[in-house]
């Protein structure tokens, strides 16, 4: 799909790789100036090189790697940056995140800090440091949460509650965004082709497998145009299929029959 989004300023945290580089390109086909933030140098300075074969030698991308989660005094000089030299940010996608899987007596407590300053506070610092920056442009701040961000589920103590706290950051800042004419946009993919998933694959319990068995894998370029869809038609939830906006309606209308069915799943997977 074709989006009018020339010259527009986007930050993307995690824009390396799966849904974030997804982003990026749709973002680039639309001419956008681009700011990937991501951990990996090595990942990024491929990711830049590939929009680059794809759309042009004088497509505007910048790079820098920083650790959002952790460094915040570098990710806000690194915000700044952006937001001073183009005078407003437009767009800023919080999609950096992690993914640890396990029972809660066997994970360490590193394993939830980590997956907290991630997926939660890599996304408050970041929205933080560039709020003054999108005001000026009214711009629009969006949040790559999870069918995990309101549902919780065997296996993902670490992860289901940031990504609930992201829902609850999106819901106040919805309100708080009005002031400013800040919109916000929070999607909720649920299984989705990346890095993330292969590991989930890897290392989940089979309870939580079984869970998720049947449910359809998505692309991360049909999750990233949904997004960028719900983004300039001013949507604040974006679902990524019915089974998914389902679920959740069926747990806040029907939380028994809700509970009654995963847990039933999850008991024959454990025998």
């Amino acid at each position: 799909m074709n989006y009018s989004l020339n010259n527009k300023v986007v930050v993307i945290t995690g824009g390396s790789s799966g849904i974030g580089f997804s982003l990026a390109k749709i973002f680039a086909a639309s001419n956008a100036k681009l700011y990937l933030l991501a951990r990996d140098q090595n990942k990024l300075k491929y990711a830049a090189s590939n929009l680059r074969d794809t759309y042009g030698n004088d497509l505007f991308v910048k790079t820098f790697t920083v650790d959002i989660g952790i460094d915040k005094e570098e990710l806000s000089k690194v915000i700044n940056h952006i937001g001073t030299e183009n005078d407003g940010i437009d767009i800023l996608v919080n999609n950096a995140g992690i993914l640890r899987c396990g029972r809660f007596d066997e994970l360490s407590i590193m394993d939830f800090e980590e997956s907290f300053q991630s997926n939660y506070m890599g996304a408050l610092y970041t929205t933080k440091a560039a709020w003054k920056f999108l005001a000026l442009k009214k711009g629009n701040v969006s949040f790559v949460s999870s069918v995990a961000g309101y549902i919780g589920l065997i296996g993902y103590s670490t992860y289901s509650p940031t990504k609930f706290a992201m829902t609850a950051l999106a819901e106040c800042l919805r309100m708080e965004g009005k002031r400013e004419g800040i919109t916000i946009t929070i999607i909720y993919p649920g299984d989705t082709q990346t890095p993330l998933l292969e590991y989930e694959q890897k290392h989940a319990l089979a309870e939580t497998l079984a869970i998720n068995k049947g449910i359809a894998v998505k692309e991360p370029d049909e999750v990233a145009d949904k997004l960028i869809a719900g983004i300039l038609s001013g949507k604040f939830e974006v679902y990524c299929d019915n089974s998914s906006k389902f679920y959740r309606k069926l747990k806040g209308i029907f939380p028994k029959i809700f509970y009654r069915s995963i847990d039933s799943i999850a008991a024959k997977a454990s025998k």
